[in-house]
C-alpha cells in the first residue's frame, strides 16, 4: 500500500511539473506572439533589385581611384580582388560615398593598408599572386581547405539588396535571411541537364554531374548525394558567379563580426600579421532523391573560445522546394552561444522553421552555428536539387565539432525540436499575422 501511494505522489508531481511547465510555455506564447509561416518568412524575405545606375558608376570609379594609388591597372587590381577575396569592393562603396575631397586620400589610405597587409602586390607581382589561387580540384581529403579559386566581382553584376541594414540586422539577430532575386540559373540547370523551371525534376543521374569533373558523390544519410564541385571548371565558370549578387552583405556581415580581418581590417587598420580573409569552403550540389530520411541536428560550425564569426552557409535551390520535397530545417537565433536569443527567437517563430516555398533565384543564408537540419524527401518521383556554398574565414576552417559536440547538438536539436512541436500546438488567443 505504501509502495502505491508513494508512486502515486511521484505521478501527481510530474503531473504538476507537466501542468506548470505547459502553463508557463503558453504564457510565452502570448508574450511573444508568434507569427504565422507566411507572415514569418515575408518578413525575413529581401529582394536583390538593379543597383542604381549613378551610385554604381560612383563606385567603379572609386575602384579605379584604388588601383591608381596601388599603381595598379584596374584589369590587374580586379584579377587580384578575384584571387584573395579581400573584399575591397565594399571599401569602394565606402570611398563613393565620403566627400568628394576626400576621396582620392582615402583611396591612397585604403591602397597602403591593402598593401601592408600582404592583399595587394607590386604590379610585376601581380601574375605571381593570381597563379597562386589558381583552383585545384576539391576531393575528400581537402575537404573545407583553401583550395583556391575566384571570388565573384560583385560591382560587375550591378545589383544590390533592396535593404541591406535590416537583411544584415536579421541575419545577425537570428542567423538566417532569404534573398529574392530573378533566377539565374539557366546555365546550371543546363549543365545538369534539368527540366525547364517549373517542371519536377524526376532523377538527377549521378553520371551526369561526375562527367562535370567532381568526384564520387558522399552519402552521409540515406538518400542524398552531396558532389563536391570546389575547384572545377563547372564550378569557377558557372556556380561560384552566382553568390556575386549577395557578395555586398556576406562582406559587411564579416566586417563587422571580424574586423581583424579584411574587408574589416580596412577599415580600422588592422595588423598585418594577423589578418586573415575569406574563402570559399564549400561548393557542393545537393541532390535529395525520393524516400531520402531526416538528417539528424547539427551545426556547420562550433562557437570557439575566442567568440569569432565562423562563416555564412548559401543555398540556392535549382528546383523549388516545397515542405513535400524536405527543406532545410532550421531552429531560429539558436547558433551556439546564444542561448537566451535563440529561445526568444525560437518563440517568436512559434518553434522550428522550414522556410518554403523556396523557389530558383532565392538564397538562404544562415550562421553557420545555427542548428539544422534537411527534412526528409516524402515524395514519390521527385528530386530536391540545391547548391550549397560556404564562406569561411581562413584561420576558423570547418567542420570546427568534435564527435563530442556533434552529438551534444544532435541531442539538444532533438530536445528542442520536441518543445517546438508541444509549443506550436499550444492555444493563444490573437495570432498576429504581420
Amino acid at each position: 500500500m505504501n509502495s502505491i501511494l508513494r508512486h502515486g505522489v511521484e505521478w501527481r508531481r510530474l503531473l504538476q511539473a507537466g501542468v506548470v511547465g505547459i502553463s508557463a510555455a503558453v504564457v510565452v506564447k502570448v508574450c511573444c506572439q508568434p507569427e504565422l509561416p507566411e507572415s514569418w518568412r515575408q518578413r525575413r524575405t529581401f529582394t536583390v533589385v538593379p543597383a542604381d545606375t549613378k551610385v554604381f558608376d560612383a563606385q567603379n570609379k572609386a575602384l579605379q581611384m584604388v588601383a591608381n594609388a596601388a599603381g595598379l591597372a584596374l584589369h590587374d587590381l580586379q584579377r587580384v580582388v578575384r584571387s584573395n577575396w579581400c573584399g575591397l569592393e565594399l571599401i569602394a562603396e565606402v570611398i563613393a560615398a565620403a566627400p568628394e575631397n576626400d576621396k582620392r586620400s582615402l583611396a591612397e589610405q585604403m591602397a597602403q593598408r591593402a598593401r601592408r597587409q600582404n592583399l595587394l602586390p607590386q604590379a610585376d607581382d601581380v601574375q605571381n599572386a593570381v597563379a597562386s589561387s589558381r583552383p585545384r580540384p576539391e576531393t575528400r581529403r581537402t575537404y573545407g581547405v583553401d583550395v583556391g579559386g575566384d571570388a565573384p566581382l560583385y560591382l560587375a553584376s550591378g545589383h544590390e539588396v533592396s535593404d541591406i541594414n535590416a537583411a544584415l540586422e536579421q541575419l545577425r539577430d537570428e542567423g538566417l535571411v532569404i534573398l529574392s532575386a530573378e533566377a539565374q540559373h539557366e546555365e546550371v540547370r543546363k549543365a545538369l541537364r534539368l527540366p525547364g523551371l517549373g517542371r519536377p525534376v524526376r532523377e538527377v543521374p549521378s553520371r551526369e554531374i561526375l562527367a562535370l569533373g567532381c568526384s564520387a558523390p558522399l552519402e552521409p544519410s540515406a538518400g542524398r548525394r552531396h558532389f563536391l564541385l570546389r575547384g572545377t571548371d563547372f564550378a569557377e565558370q558557372v556556380v561560384v558567379p552566382l553568390l556575386a549578387p549577395i557578395m555586398p552583405l556576406c562582406y559587411r556581415y564579416f566586417s563587422e563580426n571580424r574586423p581583424d580581418a579584411s574587408p574589416g581590417s580596412f577599415l580600422n587598420d588592422g595588423n598585418g600579421h594577423s589578418c586573415s580573409r575569406l574563402y570559399l569552403s564549400e561548393c557542393q550540389l545537393l541532390v535529395s532523391d525520393p524516400g531520402a530520411v531526416n538528417q539528424m541536428w547539427h551545426c556547420d560550425a562550433w562557437l570557439t573560445g575566442e567568440d569569432k564569426c565562423e562563416g555564412l552557409t548559401v543555398i540556392l535551390p535549382l528546383t523549388e522546394v516545397d515542405d513535400e520535397l524536405g527543406p532545410t530545417n532550421l531552429l531560429p537565433g539558436f547558433n551556439l552561444g546564444a542561448t537566451m536569443k535563440g529561445l526568444k527567437a525560437l518563440a517568436a517563430a512559434g518553434g522550428s522553421v522550414a522556410p518554403t516555398p523556396l523557389r530558383p533565384g532565392q538564397a538562404l543564408i544562415y550562421d553557420a552555428r545555427l542548428m539544422h537540419r534537411g527534412l526528409a524527401n516524402s515524395s514519390y518521383n521527385r528530386c530536391r536539387v540545391v547548391v550549397v556554398m560556404r564562406l569561411d574565414m581562413l584561420d576558423t576552417p570547418p567542420p570546427g565539432a568534435t564527435v563530442f559536440q556533434t552529438a551534444m547538438i544532435r541531442a539538444l536539436g532533438v530536445l528542442l525540436q520536441g518543445l517546438s512541436s508541444v509549443y506550436k500546438v499550444l492555444p493563444i488567443p490573437n495570432l498576429r499575422t504581420a
